[in-house]
């Protein structure tokens, strides 16, 4: 008798722990394998920030810092982290660093680059009208969506596997940002 209640307490210890395993793995949503998990945010319009007047290298710009919790120096350095621009005007979005015309303007350019620091992203705003640089408004129908691949592998080794072969974290960097999202699995 005791070795049945000994055998049947270890098969229900067993069930437990895998039940428990398997429950935590189906809870991460945003996990694509093993090596990695995706973080990214909503497309957050630039009237949503607190624009400060700052500089890019020499020219006059405004900068503001948008928080970005979850993102670690390991996550920076494994070039894990993509930042896009998108024109509310015409819908186009780039990768940042991006620029963009004010319409069939093309004397007028908007300069938009990140810097990532953990926990958030400071974004800068330059211009250039005919091809002097001036202090750029606060808004500018612009919106930004960050995407972070952290990675638990070393960065040079890190691969992400897709249904179409694998794909290093330098390689987000030359995909459009549809692709991007379609390789990540993340909603429109």
């Amino acid at each position: 008798m005791r070795k049945l209640s000994f055998l049947f307490l270890g098969f229900i210890a067993i069930v437990s722990f895998v039940s428990c395993t398997k429950e935590n793995l189906q809870t991460s949503n945003q996990t694509n394998s093993p090596a990695f998990s995706v973080t990214y945010s909503e497309w957050t319009m630039d009237a949503n920030f607190d624009w400060e007047d700052g500089t890019a290298g020499n020219n006059p710009a405004k900068q503001t810092n948008w928080d970005a919790f979850d993102l670690t120096q390991q996550t920076i350095d494994g070039e894990g982290v993509l930042v896009y621009a998108k024109s509310n005007i015409d819908g186009s979005i780039q990768p940042m660093p991006a620029s963009f015309t004010k319409g069939t303007d093309e004397t007028v350019l908007d300069f938009y680059e990140f810097v990532s620091i953990p926990g958030f992203i400071s974004i800068i705003h330059s211009k250039s009208v005919d091809g002097v640089f001036e202090t750029p408004a606060n808004t500018n129908e612009m919106s930004f969506k960050f995407i972070f691949v952290n990675s638990n592998v070393a960065p040079s080794n890190a691969r992400i596997p897709t249904n179409n072969g694998s794909y290093s974290l330098a390689d987000l960097r030359n995909f459009s940002y549809e692709e991007v999202i379609t390789l990540l699995g993340i909603p429109e």
